[in-house]
């Protein structure tokens, strides 16, 4: 099953994922939407974009790869001119490149080919933590 999250509120997609009688469910456009997966059995999950808070809690046997953002790169460098443009006083490091599977994935589909929907920060005035 394919579904598209796209402006979907989290309760529909939820229903939508719980009520499919497929085994592998792919959800496109995911921006924010929370509690997918909780409590889910015999499913395999694949979500492109940014899931919402208490993704797979209380996971009993499903699995859920999520095809985040864009590279590590872009994402930490996001991350430090945000910070930067905020002001604020945080520590900004770069992650891993890879997931914990060795796997790469981008969903720039998702969130443009610069992670922030093509909206364009100033470069960043200081340097990784």
């Amino acid at each position: 099953m394919n579904i598209d999250a796209k402006g979907m509120h989290f309760s529909v997609l939820n229903k939508q994922v719980r009520e499919s009688a497929d085994e592998t469910i792919h959800i496109e456009n995911c921006n924010g939407q929370r509690y997918i997966s909780g409590g889910l059995s015999g499913k395999t999950l694949e979500i492109d974009g940014t899931p919402g808070n208490a993704l797979g809690s209380y996971l009993n046997g499903c699995s859920v790869t999520v095809h985040g953002n864009v590279p590590v790169g872009k994402t930490a460098l996001n991350a430090l001119k945000l910070a930067c443009f905020l002001g604020l006083d945080c520590p900004v490091s770069v992650g891993a490149d890879t997931a914990l599977d060795g796997g790469t994935a981008s969903a720039a589909s998702v969130h443009g080919a610069n992670g922030l929907g093509g909206i364009a920060l100033s470069p960043p005035t200081r340097d990784f933590d």
